[in-house]
């Protein structure tokens, strides 16, 4: 999927009506006010320039790799995974690992805890 953050100052209606107008997947207003327009990666660059060349202040823009379908991991399990990924990770062979893992940040704060 594609993403692009854009400034706070960008009026959030206006933004919104322009990417809706772009056949987005999805917008949402960030913690720290920023907006980020979500769309599907092949049309990233088009929805990029097309809303810069109107005006909203780019801040940023990605491809990322997002799971479909996400599982829950059981606490029990967390520790065997993440140690996994960081083996498969250290291989020299590897570029990138990835997961579809649900993770939430009380189960890593937890596992911090008790390092």
């Amino acid at each position: 999927m594609g993403l692009c953050y854009f400034a706070s100052s960008c009026d959030e209606d206006d933004l919104l009506e322009a990417s809706l107008e772009l056949s987005i997947e999805d917008f949402y207003r960030n913690q720290d006010e920023t907006y980020t327009v979500v769309t599907d990666w092949e049309k990233l660059t088009t929805i990029k320039e097309n809303l810069v060349s109107q005006g909203f202040q780019l801040l940023d823009f990605e491809i990322v790799r997002k799971a479909e379908i996400e599982i829950d991991i059981e606490k029990k399990h967390l520790e065997n995974l993440l140690s996994l990924m960081e083996i498969l990770d250290d291989l020299d062979d590897v570029q990138n690992v990835f997961t579809n893992a649900n993770i939430s940040e009380d189960m890593l704060e937890e596992l911090d805890s008790n390092i």
